[in-house]
């Protein structure tokens, strides 16, 4: 018996946030450690006159300070770039059906068909509002779980990426 599975939808600027927000956590995270790195090495030289049970606290709390400043500022920057994406490009708005089986994953719109198979598939995510489905390192299917009319569609949607892809292309598959 072949597993077989159509959603359809439209992406909202939600969704499109939220994937870029989880696409870009690791460059947040990277950006926050480098820059508590920097600035607890800019500070340590002026501070290296006091004790260290002093200037330990000081360059850890600089640090921070100024690393989720930094991090906020990029984090701004970066949904300002999708917002902006998001309102021009017109195609990430229109309505996709997803058909999926164990021959691959159809993306049908309205001007086109795209078909991927599954060993085209470099990883895929599952999150509490979406899956997604990496085609290339910046480029992704993002299928929001309100595009499924059940529970048992997820399932089926899962049991599909199980039977599909290698347990190391899979990341939080529930």
């Amino acid at each position: 018996m072949t597993n077989r599975l159509k959603v359809t939808g439209a992406l909202t600027y939600e969704d499109f946030k939220k994937y870029n927000e989880l696409h870009q956590r690791n460059t947040y995270i990277s950006f926050f450690v480098i820059a508590s790195l920097l600035t607890g090495l800019l500070f340590n030289q002026p501070l290296s006159e006091t004790s260290l049970v002093f200037r330990l606290p000081m360059l850890l709390f600089l640090a921070v300070v100024f690393a989720t400043f930094g991090t906020l500022l990029l984090r701004s920057l970066i949904l300002l770039r999708v917002r902006n994406e998001f309102k021009t490009a017109k195609f990430i708005k229109r309505e996709i059906t997803y058909d999926i089986s164990d021959e691959g994953i159809t993306q049908l719109t309205n001007r086109s068909n795209v078909t991927v198979e599954w060993s085209d598939i470099l990883k895929a995510h599952e999150h509490p509002a979406m899956f997604r489905l990496y085609i290339s390192k910046n480029q992704a299917h993002v299928i929001p779980k309100r595009f499924f009319t059940s529970e048992e569609d997820i399932g089926v949607l899962r049991t599909l990426l199980k039977n599909n892809l290698p347990q190391e292309k899979r990341k939080m598959i529930l």
